[in-house]
């Protein structure tokens, strides 16, 4: 068992606050981690946001399924009301066609 299926163990058991559950999806993203991601994001039941949908988007680009990808990640760059820091924005774009 590697360090993403624990992460996701204690994801799934510990009753704490929606910033840790956030920070871990962090550590999975920075590690590259992503079938412990996809997971994550897919068990997530947390309040939806922009920062989830960003995990939620690259974790499809990364596990093959670039349709739902772009789906998620156009709105997340092109709307008015996107959340995304500067720093999260490289992967999204990269993803998207003619990014």
């Amino acid at each position: 068992m590697g360090p993403g299926f624990l992460l996701l163990l204690a994801l799934g058991q510990q009753p704490d606050s929606v910033a840790r559950r956030l920070a871990a999806l962090d550590s999975l993203y920075v590690a590259r981690d992503t079938l412990a991601l996809a997971r994550a994001v897919r068990s997530w039941k947390g309040e939806p946001s922009s920062r989830i949908e960003l995990y939620r988007g690259v974790s499809a680009v990364w596990t093959g399924r670039v349709t739902h990808a772009i789906s998620v990640l156009r709105p997340l760059l092109y709307s008015a009301e996107s959340e995304l820091t500067i720093s999260q924005r490289p992967d999204p774009t990269r993803a998207l066609p003619g990014g």
